[in-house]
């Protein structure tokens, strides 16, 4: 005969698989959420160099661009990188952020990833990296500079146009 005083300790199968599937539930709201976050800064990164390499592309070709008294030139190849020359006079500053005393010539060239320049022939400096591509266009007193940073949104398409009007050349 079975004793009628029986008492349940602990939880019942079905209790346990309840429990479960509610925290399994809960385990992948939570792994959602953090691929989400871990996407979002992976963009916000990719982004953030886009946007440095853009400001910084723009800051060196404006300093370049306007203080020269002479029309730059563009030399376009299919089998070389575009290069953009620029005759400089003395005491103003180079691309290397120095003060030249004498008159000398800047010459602006991609070599993958990033944008150099070589003054009066010398070796090449690097000045940005992260570039993908870097061209160079010369329309009458404006230059083009279109810089892809790598990374660069696809919505971006082929990269960013940085316009600089010769100033100097147009005030003399």
């Amino acid at each position: 005969m079975r004793p009628s005083n029986l008492s349940q300790n602990g939880y019942t199968l079905i209790e346990l698989m309840v429990a479960l599937a509610a925290s399994m539930f809960l385990l992948s709201g939570v792994s959602m959420a953090f691929v989400s976050i871990k996407t979002t800064i992976s963009s916000t990164e990719a982004l953030e160099n886009s946007q440095e390499v853009i400001r910084s592309t723009a800051d060196v070709m404006t300093r370049a661009l306007k203080q020269t008294l002479v029309v730059p030139a563009v030399t376009t190849t299919t089998t070389v990188a575009d290069t953009l020359t620029i005759t400089q006079d003395a005491n103003t500053i180079n691309c290397l952020g120095q003060l030249a005393a004498a008159g000398y010539t800047e010459v602006y060239t991609f070599t993958s990833p990033n944008l150099v320049c070589a003054i009066n022939a010398g070796a090449a400096q690097t000045l940005i990296t992260g570039v993908e591509s870097l061209s160079f266009a010369l329309n009458g007193q404006l230059v083009t500079t279109t810089v892809k940073p790598i990374g660069l949104p696809d919505y971006l398409g082929n990269g960013v146009a940085i316009d600089t009007s010769l100033t100097a050349d147009i005030l003399n």
